[in-house]
């Protein structure tokens, strides 16, 4: 699936971190990244594998909460 890394962290208070914090906790929540682009907006694209066991994270918002979980930060739902 691919993915804003900016609409994802729109959902998570404070964000200060960076793509590859990003991309480390979603590999350890066990979502694997097949690839990475930086678009001309300065925006990054992830292409993230999502089994179809986890339904709820076909979304910015539910990898969001993967992420919020894994580096311990707020999650802010629409």
């Amino acid at each position: 699936m691919n993915t804003s890394l900016r609409w994802m962290t729109s959902y998570l208070s404070n964000w200060t971190g960076t793509a590859e914090e990003a991309e480390h906790a979603l590999i350890h929540a066990g979502f694997p990244i097949e690839s990475r682009e930086v678009l001309g907006d300065g925006d990054v694209r992830l292409d993230v594998e999502i089994t179809s066991n986890r339904g709820d994270c076909l979304s910015h918002l539910g990898l969001a909460r993967e992420i919020s979980a894994k580096l311990k930060l707020e999650l802010k739902p629409p």
